[in-house]
């Protein structure tokens, strides 16, 4: 396993984000994290890629303890896309993506043309390499989000965290960064806000209630009607799609649960 999670809890003042929660994650996989605004999403997301420390419990990296590594070892092994990561600085798209070659540099390791390669690479990933000159400020949101992703790409870690990045994002660009995550060869472990998206891209979806595990497998396994019904309050039905996973469609309610 490429990261292991074995009863994490976290507190916050009295409210409990996360209970207790146990989860691998498989190298090479398409992890998707859902559940209600609420249910612990980014507290797991923050505690697996050591940006926090849970209250109980631990993660491990490849069978070694994640906290015995420095934030910058950590990093270099995992990149965290956040929710909520704007900047106030004035600098380009390119300045921004280029922040992602921290982890590697040092006095004794300058920013060099092997650092600049991979910024240019990751900004064309994203379809953002026109915009490398283009200002922060100046940037819609979805392009922002587009740069922060290019800016993971651009530290080249094992494993890519993202916290609802399709966030701000058109429905085109919204599929073409799931598609691309598809497909990158690395661990992708992405709390989404959309089922549809989750079901379509993720190999196993892990289903969050209220800080607790609710569910952990392939999607149609787990993104059941009954289970939609339960987490989400809403009224669910899954659409056969030929030889492709089932699609979900919603209703306003959900029926009472028995």
């Amino acid at each position: 396993m490429m990261l292991e999670a074995h009863e994490l809890t976290r507190l916050a003042g009295r409210r409990t984000l996360l209970d207790g929660v146990s989860l691998d994650v498989r190298a090479g996989e398409f992890l998707a994290v859902v559940g209600p605004n609420g249910s612990g999403k980014s507290s797991l997301l923050s505690i697996l890629s050591g940006l926090r420390t849970p209250d109980r419990g631990h993660v491990c990296l490849e069978g070694a303890p994640l906290a015995s590594l420095s934030r910058r070892q950590a990093a270099q092994r995992i990149a965290l896309v956040q929710q909520q990561a704007e900047t106030e600085q004035h600098m380009t798209a390119w300045d921004a993506v280029a922040l992602g070659r921290t982890p590697h540099l040092s006095l004794l390791r300058p920013f060099g043309p092997t650092d600049a390669k991979a910024v240019d690479a990751a900004l064309d990933v994203v379809d953002m390499g026109a915009m490398r000159a283009r200002q922060w400020q100046t940037l819609s949101g979805g392009e922002r989000q587009r740069l922060h992703v290019a800016r993971a790409l651009a530290q080249e870690p094992d494993i890519i965290i993202l916290d609802e990045p399709t966030n701000h994002l058109d429905i085109q660009h919204q599929l073409e960064l799931l598609a691309l995550m598809r497909r990158l060869p690395k661990t992708i472990v992405a709390a989404l806000h959309d089922l549809n998206h989750a079901m379509t891209f993720a190999d196993r979806v892990a289903v969050l209630q209220q800080g607790r595990l609710e569910g952990l497998g392939a999607p149609a396994d787990v993104l059941t009607a009954r289970r939609i019904a339960k987490v989400f309050k809403v009224e669910a039905r899954l659409i056969p799609d030929g030889a492709a996973r089932p699609l979900i469609a919603f209703g306003v309610s959900a029926p009472a649960a028995g």
